[in-house]
């Protein structure tokens, strides 16, 4: 009986110091209501510009002339009129916009001929000045320039190439159409992580 009043009596004195030194211990401090919130660090003005002109990978920039199929986190489309860059309506096209394409994202492009002739996508060519891993291959699809080969109305470019992507590179997309004509818009590869 002894001993299980001593071993009660123990455990009690160890709770007791137990709570005792938990109360002893500072507590953070809560936060007033009143208070400021702590002032935003200042970006330098290169620091905005650098941020302004990141790559809006996910986005596809609508702007280049992609009309986004199934938009959402992943698998998203750019539904591309190539009839744009046709010389005949190069003066009305505006800027040479890029399309940017996430790998990460597995995004592609359908390139489609909207309402005009038939085209093929005959290559697509690293821009100068790229790093030297960059891939010729941009896409898993590959393309060249066989005028025996069916004229296409739509053609997907499939996959990206994770290797472009981890480099950023920068293709010019080259299209020729049936009548001989040919046009070559811009496409950055990369993903938003990439350096």
């Amino acid at each position: 009986m002894r001993t299980t009043l001593a071993t009660v009596v123990c455990l009690a004195l160890l709770v007791s110091i137990s709570a005792q030194a938990q109360q002893s211990q500072p507590q953070p401090a809560a936060p007033s209501k009143g208070a400021a919130p702590t002032p935003a660090k200042h970006r330098s003005s290169a620091a905005k510009t650098k941020l302004r002109a990141a790559a809006p990978f996910g986005s596809m920039a609508e702007e280049s002339g992609c009309r986004i199929l199934n938009k959402g986190k992943r698998g998203q489309i750019c539904f591309y009129d190539v009839t744009r860059h046709r010389p005949e309506n190069q003066a009305n096209a505006g800027a040479d916009l890029p399309i940017y394409i996430s790998a990460k994202k597995h995004e592609s492009i359908l390139w489609h001929k909207g309402g005009g002739m038939g085209f093929h996508v005959t290559g697509l060519e690293l821009r100068p000045g790229q790093n030297l891993h960059c891939p010729k291959q941009a896409f898993d699809n590959d393309f060249k320039d066989d005028d025996t080969e069916e004229w296409h109305d739509v053609v997907t470019s499939g996959l990206p190439n994770p290797l472009a992507a981890r480099y950023q590179c920068e293709y010019k997309t080259h299209f020729k159409w049936q009548d001989g004509k040919r046009g070559d818009p811009h496409i950055i590869i990369g993903d938003p992580d990439t350096p």
